[in-house]
């Protein structure tokens, strides 16, 4: 039986392949339910980091978007592969065209692209990238499945959430020029400076000196 390639997307099903960072918890899941690990490849940039699961027998191989070779290699002797869209904006169109090349080569069958909802028809400029990486798949056969669940507004979110608290959740809803220049402002006075704190109140408070970039970077991985 031929091997599945993760990282894990969701959204868009086609012929052809498309690779991103490496994902664990798709691979967690395929694991829980009962798929062999040696018939899952896991794909990432720092393999290093995906050693809990080499441990575990699954296969652990070097991909990155900006390497076609190291795509062709990864993908090779897989039959479906799930993709993830890189986080380089601004780059991901090249990137994707690099791992559906490099799927197209390695004869896989099966492609999950996990894009943005109606990409084909959005607005959004997040969504321009997506757009293009769909259209990378013409003249295949493909399929689309746009996922979600009942929707609601933030509005229903904070009465919903007020229902059942049984406090009082409120929820403003700002025009968008207002929400904007809040943002925008917001990032101006990180940037100058203005959200730094100086002295040792917090310490003092808390009784021990509050957690270091260093540790909490090394916490995070």
């Amino acid at each position: 039986m031929g091997q599945l390639a993760v990282p894990f997307g969701a959204v868009r099903e086609g012929q052809h392949h498309q690779d991103a960072p490496p994902v664990p918890d798709p691979v967690e899941d395929l694991l829980d339910r009962g798929v062999p690990a040696g018939q899952i490849v896991a794909l990432g940039r720092e393999t290093a980091r995906l050693a809990d699961l080499a441990g575990r027998g699954v296969t652990v191989r070097q991909a990155d978007y900006d390497d076609p070779e190291s795509l062709r290699v990864a993908f090779a002797g897989a039959e479906k592969l799930m993709f993830v869209s890189g986080s380089e904006v601004g780059r991901r169109v090249a990137q994707h065209r690099n791992v559906v090349a490099a799927a197209t080569e390695a004869g896989v069958g099966l492609v999950v692209y996990t894009s943005i909802p109606k990409a084909d028809t959005s607005s959004l400029i997040l969504a321009t990238e997506h757009r293009a990486t769909e259209q990378t798949d013409e003249g295949h056969t493909n399929r689309v499945y746009e996922l979600g669940g009942p929707a609601f507004t933030l509005g229903e979110l904070a009465a919903e959430v007020s229902r059942q608290s049984g406090r009082e959740v409120g929820y403003l809803d700002l025009p968008v020029e207002r929400y904007v220049e809040v943002l925008v402002d917001a990032d101006r006075g990180a940037a100058e400076g203005e959200l730094y704190v100086e002295g040792d109140d917090l310490a003092t408070l808390i009784g021990r000196p509050p957690v270091t970039l260093a540790e909490a970077i090394r916490t995070a991985l």
